[in-house]
């Protein structure tokens, strides 16, 4: 596609005149040749958010367990029945964020193999479009 740099309307690359304004285009240059191919597709970036999604959610998950396990050791150690009630109310928060975040990196494993299977089918369209 050629674009009119007079009117500004698309016509193809085997036009040499614009059917609107009749201006010479044989100088202008196709677009497909000034933007060029696409470097990066979507399930490229899908694949890194899935990624970044999964091991995210798995570090912030392992920080929550170290964290559930601290207040537990606390939660032990207490005398007082306030303390203990605070100490396991936290010990719950911590433990519900746990699995929260566990959760996501499940999701982001999920993707990233979604993503993976998507990737397949892309490669092996290409591949069937460069056999043709």
């Amino acid at each position: 596609m050629k674009k009119c740099p007079y009117c500004k309307t698309l016509v193809n690359d085997d036009i040499n005149t614009c059917p609107y304004c009749l201006h010479d285009l044989s100088e202008v240059t196709p677009l497909s040749d000034i933007i060029g191919p696409k470097k990066f597709k979507t399930e490229f970036y899908l694949f890194l958010f899935s990624i970044l999604i999964g091991i995210g959610g798995l570090f912030a998950g392992l920080s929550q367990k170290k964290n559930m396990d601290n207040y537990y050791s606390l939660f032990k150690a207490a005398t007082e029945e306030n303390e203990q009630k605070r100490l396991y109310q936290l010990f719950r928060q911590s433990e519900f964020e746990m699995w929260s975040m566990w959760t996501i990196s499940v999701i982001g494993a999920l993707l990233l193999i979604f993503t993976f299977v998507l990737l397949i089918i892309h490669f092996i369209k290409l591949k069937k479009k460069e056999d043709k």
